[in-house]
């Protein structure tokens, strides 16, 4: 009997301690569960911005929400102005004259009396500020560890800026009507003298706004930098090889939509005098007069306020979408 119950202890015994071993196995796998769920959040992983990753946001880190906002930007950037570092010559070639600022190029000649040279320099500053911020962008926003969203917002934010900054020039200007009637005073008082300064007077006074149609351009192909060299790579690291040229193919067909439209915008936009409280047709002033100086800025302005909402949800986005 005493042999019977020693037998019985040690099974009890026996069982505690598998019992003991098997709770604290538990526990331990538990843990390291618990440590392997604790970097999914880590902010780089979760969608938000400056601290704030509420939970009904994450839903919409997907691949698909990704690409919506990145062609979002896309179509933007064409409809400011047509090039595409990344499309075939063939295509580049094709829509080279479309998009909002080659548009109204011509308008602003006119209204700030510009010459062709430096028109095609306005053109011309897009590409100095893609080519100058290209490499550097590539190099530290392509490292394993950047936060590819961020730049490519922070890219359409600049944007952004350069097309605020491009519309610019006709608010500080003064109004056609004034700085018509002081030239013409000049050309009076000039001609008195035997001389005619009506030419050199106003190229003199409109010659400084050239530089912010530079700057504005500048700032254009700054932004589209990082979208054209690290947005390519996000979408591509971000879905499967198989579904990478579906996406890739969306992403460029809303870069050919986006100038057409800013075609369009910006041919009604000249519908309408840039000067919009002068009651034109007192003056007698049509869009077919050679006086006529359509309102080259409002497509600008307009974009400048897009780009803000469109920024947003991409600097939203995680450095790695699950």
């Amino acid at each position: 009997m005493e042999e019977l119950s020693s037998l019985e202890s040690d099974g009890e015994n026996a069982s505690t301690d598998e019992k003991a071993t098997s709770d604290t196995t538990k526990s331990t796998v538990d843990e390291d569960v618990e440590e392997e769920e604790i970097p999914l959040e880590d902010c780089d992983l979760l969608m938000g911005l400056w601290g704030w990753y509420p939970e009904w946001l994450q839903c919409y880190r997907t691949p698909q929400a990704l690409l919506f906002w990145l062609c979002c930007a896309t179509f933007l950037q064409g409809f400011w102005f047509t090039h595409y570092p990344l499309v075939p010559s063939s295509i580049k070639t094709g829509m080279v004259v479309n998009g909002l600022v080659n548009v109204i190029i011509t308008t602003i000649e006119r209204r700030f009396q510009l010459h062709s040279i430096e028109s095609g320099m306005v053109a011309s500053f897009y590409d100095v500020g893609y080519f100058t911020f290209a490499f550097p962008v590539s190099f530290y926003g392509g490292s394993r560890l950047a936060q590819k969203p961020q730049w490519i917002g922070i890219g359409v934010l600049v944007m952004g800026l350069g097309s605020l900054v491009f519309s610019l020039p006709h608010f500080l200007a003064p109004s056609m009507m004034s700085s018509m009637s002081e030239t013409d005073t000049l050309c009076h008082v000039g001609g008195l003298h035997g001389e005619n300064p009506c030419q050199g007077a106003t190229e003199t006074f409109f010659s400084s706004y050239k530089y912010i149609f530079y700057f504005g351009q500048f700032l254009h192909g700054v932004g589209a930098t990082p979208l054209y060299t690290l947005g390519v790579t996000l979408l591509d690291d971000t879905v499967s090889s198989e579904n990478s040229p579906v996406y890739l193919g969306i992403f460029y067909a809303m870069a050919v939509v986006g100038p057409a439209v800013g075609f369009f915008i910006g041919g009604e936009s000249l519908k309408q005098h840039t000067e919009l409280t002068l009651k034109v047709a007192e003056l007698g002033l049509s869009p077919g007069s050679n006086l006529w100086v359509g309102a080259w800025w409002i497509g600008f302005l307009i974009a400048s306020i897009v780009a803000v909402f469109v920024a947003i949800p991409i600097l939203m986005f995680p450095r790695k979408l699950p």
